[in-house]
């Protein structure tokens, strides 16, 4: 029996989904994360002296992907059976070049990132915009490729029960995303919406890539 081909947008709670795959009925083949939908609507911005600044192999790939804007390319010429998408990587705010080109503000390329650079807020109205239209572009890619039923949406969480985080900016923080999903929800069946309890959110302080206020499954 053949694997189904996962492509993730998004961040590791979904990627690290697949290490639960015991049937090993699932192949990843390719995976963006650390990047807004709202920047990929950019012109490409390769910033050479950042990426030569990241060690990390994975952590370099993520960044170049969010610069050259190579998403929507992959979808177009590339296989695959599902699309999993997850928007926890929304929590990062917007770069905004003086060419017009736009970056996310992940962490790694923050900590790349020598020069002051000016930010739209990560929760801002605006960048809610840009979102949407870079998420609705991303709709109109799989309509016309007749693969609207290949995506499916983790409707992840935050949650702070290491209470790293205020109670305000974790309330704020879901509330962005409740705001995206319910938006998704307009051109996207419920049937393809992964959904849970909210008692199953839960941050492990002793997970492999350490702890944090992103939520993780138990």
């Amino acid at each position: 029996m053949s694997k189904s081909k996962v492509l993730i947008f998004g961040s590791c709670v979904s990627r690290d989904a697949l290490e639960y795959d015991k049937d090993n009925s699932f192949e990843l083949v390719g995976h963006f994360a650390r990047s807004s939908f709202a920047s990929l609507i950019s012109k490409p911005c390769i910033d050479l002296e950042v990426i030569n600044s990241i060690e990390s192999k994975f952590q370099k790939q993520m960044v170049l992907q969010d610069m050259n804007k190579s998403f929507y390319h992959y979808i177009k010429n590339n296989e695959f059976d599902i699309l999993l998408v997850d928007l926890i990587d929304e929590r990062f705010h917007l770069v905004l070049n003086e060419d017009g080109s736009m970056l996310t503000y992940s962490a790694e390329y923050k900590n790349a990132q020598k020069n002051k650079v000016k930010l739209l807020n990560r929760y801002h109205e605006k960048k809610f915009n840009l979102w949407f239209r870079g998420f609705s572009r991303l709709i109109s890619i799989l309509k016309a490729l007749n693969k609207l039923d290949k995506i499916y949406i983790n409707e992840v969480f935050w949650s702070n029960n290491l209470n790293l985080i205020s109670q305000d900016y974790l309330e704020q923080s879901n509330a962005f995303l409740s705001k995206m999903y319910e938006k998704i929800r307009e051109y996207i069946p419920k049937s393809q919406f992964i959904t849970y309890d909210n008692n199953l959110f839960f941050c492990d302080p002793n997970h492999k890539w350490g702890g944090g206020a992103v939520s993780l499954l138990r």
